[in-house]
């Protein structure tokens, strides 16, 4: 995969301009460690208040299970980063996040994907209307979020689909 997740972050370097380099290290945020455990309190405040008890187990659960799956595989799947020429994230900071020098998989886009995952399956579970229009949005921020880390040079291509697949997979238990 080596060759393969480099060609990738070669050739999104290529549309690396100022204005992108602002924006999705605003955007990247959103997969942060901090963003994550404010929007997980948020949803487990609606749940209660809903009386979804049975929710509010579950996304417990899997909350923990999704920071197991991000250690785990930073510490015993030893892919390296990509180097720091292609690194354009102009933020340097989060003091919550898994610090190893191994990427896969990628915390940011597990989590996002997680926390997305969970708001449209409530969103499904509690017959809201605009069901594909809630899809489209998410399917697009994904997106955004999967490319960010990689243009910002954080990730891999693999990381982020393994961290996806990660997620999605630990949405479908």
């Amino acid at each position: 995969t080596a060759t393969f997740d480099y060609k990738i972050t070669a050739a999104i370097s290529l549309i690396a301009n100022p204005f992108l380099d602002y924006f999705l290290s605003i955007f990247t945020l959103l997969g942060s460690v901090e963003v994550y455990l404010l929007s997980s309190f948020i949803i487990l405040i609606l749940l209660y208040k809903g009386r979804k008890v049975k929710f509010i187990l579950y996304y417990c659960l899997f909350f923990f299970f999704i920071f197991f799956i991000e250690y785990t595989g930073k510490t015993y799947l030893h892919q390296l980063r990509p180097p720091l020429e292609f690194n354009r994230n102009l933020f340097k900071f989060g003091i919550l996040h898994i610090k190893a020098p191994y990427s896969f998989p990628s915390g940011h886009m597990l989590k996002f994907t997680f926390i997305l995952g969970a708001i449209y399956y409530s969103l499904l579970k509690w017959k809201v209307n605009s069901e594909n229009l809630y899809k489209v949005l998410f399917i697009a921020l994904i997106m955004i979020m999967a490319l960010s880390r990689v243009y910002l040079g954080a990730h891999w291509m693999s990381d982020i689909i393994g961290g996806f697949l990660c997620a999605t997979l630990t949405l479908f238990l």
